[in-house]
């Protein structure tokens, strides 16, 4: 087998560990026996379409993950457009959890309120990507 050959085999080893391990996590977090199999095989299913594709189109995996860059394109701000998207969810997960009184502990009351004033950053991002960023390229 070619070096080639064994990047892929050992990428596709790698998802289905990766998909393995959430599986069980997912488990351990409290789904059921029957749904957590039925994630497993979406999951299985997921990875043999982009293994799939992958080989047809040697730049999908490039594509998906926006490494692939076009020279009238900048994926720099799609990627920090993400990180806002991320970030808001956080936040808001977190504010619940902190207002309803789901956390218990103080430790874990002052890392999850840290972690939420950081993630309030995402208002200024998403300032910032709506015209003060984005001036120089229209």
């Amino acid at each position: 087998m070619t070096k080639d050959k064994w990047m892929k085999v050992a990428e596709i080893c790698g998802w289905f560990l990766f998909g393995i391990y959430f599986c069980v996590e997912m488990f351990r977090f409290g789904l059921s026996m029957k749904r957590t199999l039925a994630l497993g095989v979406v999951c299985i299913f997921s990875i043999l379409i982009h293994c799939y594709k992958s080989r047809r189109d040697g730049d999908y995996i490039k594509r998906i993950f926006g490494l692939k860059q076009k020279p009238d394109r900048d994926y720099s701000y799609d990627w920090l457009r993400v990180l806002a998207v991320v970030m808001v969810i956080v936040t808001h997960a977190i504010q619940v959890d902190l207002s309803v009184g789901l956390i218990t502990g103080e430790k874990k009351t002052y890392v999850l309120t840290v972690l939420y004033m950081l993630c309030l950053a995402c208002n200024l991002i998403y300032v910032m990507l709506s015209g003060a960023l984005l001036i120089p390229y229209r």
